[in-house]
């Protein structure tokens, strides 16, 4: 289940935030709300919720301060802005952190209900991504550590008449590619 967290300094804004939609059904847990932007981002450092929906102006840290310092962070979290204002200034700054919308109070429960779908699709769609990734590491790790044991068997059971020109016949670079290692020309001991 996603975890949302909800900014404003307006108690009925967050209540209203709270019941304007199905979060349950939607796959959403409301882990809390904070009336300012210091409460907030305590909340976010601690709780690491998916999605903030955030007012632009409360008291401390405003709703753009709050994004900064948790993108500085490296925290993955999806953030909705909502205002009372239409300034462009803010629109702008809000683009440039990545805020997936801007919506204006008083806020409308279809708008919302967009913005939510789409942070859904686009976390699960990263998270797809991720599972397919790591099933991908985990085959490239066994076959470079079968194409290894390949080379060790077949390099330990060369018999003494080949042994000598074995690397002549067998450019390093066919066999790096072929065993996924990194070997040099030259000799160690």
């Amino acid at each position: 289940m996603l975890k949302l967290l909800i900014v404003d300094d307006e108690k009925k804004v967050c209540q209203l935030i709270e019941y304007i939609l199905d979060w349950k059904n939607l796959g959403i847990s409301i882990i809390g709300t904070a009336n300012d932007g210091e409460t907030a981002y305590k909340k976010i450092l601690e709780e690491e919720p998916d999605i903030v929906i955030t007012d632009i102006r409360i008291p401390i840290y405003d709703g753009i301060e709050i994004i900064k310092k948790t993108r500085e962070q490296g925290l993955d979290v999806s953030f909705i802005i909502i205002s009372g204002y239409s300034q462009f200034e803010y629109a702008q700054s809000a683009i440039q952190f990545g805020v997936v919308n801007y919506l204006l109070k008083p806020i409308k429960k279809k708008e919302l209900q967009i913005s939510i779908e789409k942070i859904i699709k686009k976390k699960e769609t990263k998270n797809a991504f991720e599972k397919e990734n790591k099933v991908l590491k985990k085959h490239l790790a066994i076959n470079e550590q079968n194409n290894r044991a390949n080379f060790l068997k077949d390099l330990l059971t060369i018999s003494p008449e080949k042994e000598d020109n074995y690397f002549q016949r067998k450019e390093i670079e066919d066999i790096n590619k072929k065993y996924s290692c990194n070997f040099q020309q030259g000799y160690f001991f």
